[in-house]
């Protein structure tokens, strides 16, 4: 389960040896530290990722995928994969994407 971090937590100490914290982004670049579980999948950490900053009034509700965002470069994830099967590590830097682009009208 994903949970938004304590600016004081480290990751890894938990007792948990998969849970990591990670630093991920909203679509208007707001951004919040999670700790996540390396075994969760990825569709799933969207998901709490996109309720924790609706719920801050950070986004709006949308379906969203996850990137991984190594230096500077942007990797989709398949939202089926595990966060440690798609090279999610301590620290890694995640971003969410609208999967469909918002229209007028």
């Amino acid at each position: 389960m994903s949970t938004e971090a304590k600016p004081d937590e480290q990751g890894g100490n938990s007792g948990h040896d998969h849970d990591v914290v990670v630093t991920i982004a909203a679509p208007n670049n707001a951004s919040r530290a999670f700790e996540v579980d390396l075994h969760d999948r990825v569709d799933k950490v969207a998901r709490e990722a996109v309720r924790i900053f609706v719920r801050a009034h950070e986004m709006e509700q949308m379906e969203c995928s996850l990137v991984l965002i190594v230096d500077g470069t942007a990797s989709t994830l398949d939202d089926a994969a595990r966060l440690e099967e798609a090279g999610v590590r301590k620290h890694s830097r995640l971003a969410l994407v609208p999967k469909q682009p918002k229209t007028d009208g």
